[in-house]
């Protein structure tokens, strides 16, 4: 009986180290496709040591809320999830974000993509909008538009971007006429090339 389960217990660890190693060579394979990914679009060694160690950090981080999660694995809700912690702990940064945005295109994950697109997409605009007022109506009339409402974090969602670019026109029809309204939004508050839009048409 003794000599049955140590059995047990050795084919146990057996398959524990196997399925170990299987998926070390998974996230080896991932490795190597972002590398080569990186390296086509003209990025340094160290740059790309950079990005891929950003990536590392990101699944370990995962991994300890879901064990046998990857990067491949999360859908567009998990993908917010592991931006807004990024936010809690300071690193949502631009540069952060499009590594994750490239990470996602390379090995393929569309819902990762997307996600993070519609993150970056834009997220200068409330920025440009201050500035634009403050052109255009002066430093104190700006100030009175986004009283309450501080400048949004990097990495908000694209509802919540929404809800507080609402906010923000219906208190600037509130207290604008339609013609300056119209002047400030004149011109596109977005500086995401058009050329990237093409590009992950034909990518995605």
């Amino acid at each position: 009986m003794n000599l049955i389960l140590y059995m047990n217990e050795i084919f146990t660890e057996m398959l524990y180290s196997v399925n170990n190693h299987r998926s070390s060579l998974e996230n080896a394979m991932q490795e190597i496709i972002f590398r080569d990914f990186l390296s086509s679009r003209g990025f340094s060694a160290e740059e790309i040591d950079r990005q891929v160690n950003l990536i590392h950090r990101l699944e370990t981080t995962l991994q300890k809320s879901v064990p046998p999660w990857t990067l491949e694995d999360i859908n567009s809700s998990s993908t917010q999830a592991t931006v807004d912690e990024m936010i809690d702990n300071g690193k949502n940064t631009p540069e952060n974000l499009n590594v994750m945005l490239r990470y996602a295109k390379a090995i393929g994950n569309r819902d990762m993509f997307k996600t993070l697109f519609e993150i970056l997409d834009g997220c200068e605009a409330m920025d440009n909008l201050s500035k634009k007022l403050a052109e255009h109506v002066g430093d104190e009339l700006r100030d009175i538009v986004f009283e309450g409402f501080p400048l949004p974090h990097l990495g908000l969602s694209k509802r919540d971007k929404a809800r507080y670019t609402y906010r923000i026109m219906r208190r600037m029809g509130a207290i604008f006429e339609e013609q300056i309204c119209r002047e400030i939004l004149s011109d596109s508050l977005h500086e995401l090339p058009g050329s990237y839009y093409t590009e992950s048409k034909m990518d995605f």
